[in-house]
């Protein structure tokens, strides 16, 4: 179970003014997400890994499929990264594997 303090994560994402609501449509969700601060190497504090840690990562599990995130990196020429869980993540964000820009 998915344990995480509501104020806590709200908290994250108020910081940057950025608090995404339930009822928000896609496109603000986007401008909400672009405006995220996430400092490069730095896992503590960090909006975009939290919303990805407690959201996107439970909702893909919904549909009855593995819980995963695809990091599409086309553009630059590489292969998609797909994590499982959040530690996966954590660990390529710290080492700038990953970039959540």
């Amino acid at each position: 179970m998915i344990k995480v303090s509501v104020a806590r994560f709200n908290r994250l994402l108020t910081k940057v003014d950025s608090k995404v609501d339930l009822l928000d449509d896609r496109k603000t969700v986007e401008n909400k997400i672009r405006k995220a601060i996430a400092v490069p190497r730095v896992i503590e504090e960090n909006a975009l890994l939290a919303f990805i840690e407690y959201v996107l990562l439970p909702a893909a599990a919904l549909n009855g499929s593995s819980k995963e995130f695809v990091v599409d990196r086309s553009r630059d020429g590489l292969e998609p990264l797909v994590y499982s869980n959040i530690q996966q993540m954590r660990d390529d964000y710290q080492k700038d594997i990953v970039c959540l820009c």
